[in-house]
């Protein structure tokens, strides 16, 4: 940069400016005699008497003021986002506790009045979406069964006695475990599922059917004895004096912001994350109820305790919310990703829950969600199995009739959610162009993380 310096008069400099989009403008300052005042009071006039234009750089403030919109919108657009993951979640795991028993009773009669289905095969006779549905009721009753056996009372007991440190660790690990074993339980089911409606000659590669169908029961229990160690830990934190839930729930959501801030991330990598925040917050929310009832029932259901749990789990949600906004946001602004890739998030879940439910469908609806999601819908019916069996004393006429009332209230529920969210998809995808619907993440799941190679592209293209 050149300068031309008068001593006795205005000084005069020209050059050239880089502006923020790679033009080159030209500058020119004009330095006038009192700039060369270098006295206190030189210093105090030319401060009080500084004049300038934030904006003259046009290109530059409308991104930073991009930077800030993403930063505002995100958390509005993210809350849209929950709001359909979470009903496609409940209405997942309403389906097992409706509808899939009762296909699952529909094909067992049909057994039992075509008794050729013995002889030729049932297999033969039943389609593949049934085998799956009988097969996934009968591992679901049995782990049930041998769920109710479970003592939480002496696992409350045994986690009570440890420390704060303890308790801090513990739940880590249970978090930490929770998300590897949801992934492998996911693979397991899924070829269970293929090797039940495949086949003998395309099947016998790997394992066996029987042997699938024993690590399928024994990643559901596992998985139920996990969500169970949470529930104890949330539980024995909630009771405790000095309030540890709120410092571990602070501590975890301080990690996970902690992790995810300064990571290079792209539009694929956002949306595994928002789903997993949205399998994270739903799996909190049952949680939390579990809790509340567990804590209701040692108290005789005594409604003035309610008004001591209620707020602390609407904090606990609290924390949930704020550290989701506060990740989110500054994910999408450090990484310039906008915030209207929420809505392309939404398209993706609605043309997969409207594949699913064509015809002739690859797989189920539960599955579906627990593959984008991450929620594994049968650890957490048995888990609230075993919570309502413990809460209520369920026997005798009174006891069917109160079973048959929950029933009911859950078929209408399942049935007032999945209509809702089929109008929805309908019309999120006619009020969209068809050149929209044209990512849809098929690479993307949230049991696993999308690989870098795939990413680097569209870093390179954001950038």
């Amino acid at each position: 940069m050149e300068a031309l310096w008068n001593r006795g008069g205005n000084q005069r400099r020209t050059g050239r400016h880089n502006s923020c989009n790679g033009h080159h403008n030209d500058v020119t300052i004009t330095l006038s005699s009192e700039d060369d005042d270098n006295s206190i009071w030189g210093y105090i006039k030319s401060n009080l008497s500084r004049h300038y234009q934030p904006l003259r750089d046009d290109v530059r403030y409308k991104e930073r003021c991009g930077r800030v919109s993403t930063v505002v919108q995100t958390p509005v657009e993210f809350e849209k986002f929950y709001l359909y993951g979470s009903t496609l979640c409940l209405n997942a795991l309403l389906d097992i506790f409706t509808f899939q028993p009762i296909r699952a009773l529909v094909a067992l009669f049909y057994i039992l009045i075509r008794p050729s289905c013995i002889i030729h095969g049932i297999r033969q006779r039943l389609t593949g979406s049934q085998i799956c549905d009988v097969v996934k009721i009968f591992v679901f009753v049995l782990c049930c069964c041998i769920v109710r056996h479970f003592d939480l009372s002496v696992m409350y007991h045994l986690v009570r006695g440890k420390a704060i440190f303890n308790l801090l660790v513990l739940q880590s690990i249970t978090d930490l475990v929770d998300g590897l074993i949801s992934g492998l339980g996911a693979d397991i089911w899924d070829s269970l599922c293929w090797k039940l409606t495949q086949p003998p000659e395309r099947r016998s590669a790997y394992f066996g059917v029987w042997l699938h169908l024993l690590l399928a029961m024994v990643y559901i229990l596992s998985h139920t004895v996990v969500i169970l160690l949470q529930i104890t830990a949330l539980t024995v934190a909630l009771n405790s004096h000095d309030k540890l839930v709120f410092t571990i729930v602070l501590s975890s959501n301080l990690v996970e912001i902690k992790t995810n801030m300064y990571r290079r991330i792209d539009r694929n990598y956002l949306f595994y994350i928002a789903c997993l925040d949205i399998k994270e917050r739903f799996h909190h929310s049952l949680l939390l109820f579990i809790v509340s009832m567990k804590i209701m029932t040692d108290v005789s259901w005594n409604p003035d305790y309610l008004l001591v749990i209620l707020p602390d789990a609407l904090w606990i949600l609290c924390f949930e919310i704020v550290a989701d906004w506060v990740k989110l946001a500054f994910v999408a602004k450090f990484n310039k990703i906008s915030f209207h890739e929420y809505h392309q998030y939404r398209l993706t879940l609605a043309t997969d829950m409207t594949s699913c439910r064509q015809k002739l469908a690859a797989t189920d609806y539960t599955d579906v969600v627990s593959r984008r999601i991450g929620l594994n819908i049968l650890p957490m019916g048995c888990v609230l199995v075993l919570a309502f069996s413990e809460s209520f004393n369920i026997s005798g006429i009174v006891g069917l009739g109160f079973l048959t009332l929950i029933f009911l209230g859950l078929f209408v529920v399942h049935i007032v959610t999945g209509t809702i969210l089929r109008r929805y998809e309908t019309w999120l995808l006619s009020t969209t162009k068809a050149d929209d619907i044209i990512e849809i993440y098929p690479d993307t799941d949230s049991q696993m993380i999308p690989p870098l190679e795939k990413l680097r592209p569209q870093i390179n293209k954001d950038e």
